[in-house]
C-alpha cells in the first residue's frame, strides 16, 4: 500500500500540489455540470422566442396596419 509520504518522496511533489490538483478537478467537474445544465435552459429560451415571433406574425396579418403598429410598439417596450 502506497501512503502519502511514499508518494511525496517518489515524485518530489509537495502536499499542496495534490490538494491543488484535486481542487482543479472538482472545479472543472462543477463547471462541466453547470454547462450541461444550461443547455436545456437555452433551448427553452429559443423555443419561447420562436413562439413569440410566430404569434407576432399571426397578429400582424390579422389586424389592420394601424393596429399592427400599436402592437409592435407594445412589444418593443
Amino acid at each position: 500500500m502506497i501512503v502519502m509520504k511514499d508518494k511525496l518522496e517518489k515524485t518530489g511533489h509537495k502536499k499542496l500540489y495534490y490538494r491543488a490538483k484535486t481542487a482543479m478537478v472538482c472545479s472543472l467537474c462543477l463547471i462541466a455540470f453547470c454547462g450541461l445544465a444550461a443547455i436545456p435552459v437555452g433551448i427553452s429560451y429559443q423555443l419561447a422566442r420562436a413562439e413569440a415571433y410566430e404569434e407576432r406574425q399571426n397578429v400582424s396579418t390579422s389586424v389592420s396596419t394601424s393596429e399592427t403598429e400599436e402592437n409592435l410598439l407594445s412589444y418593443q417596450e
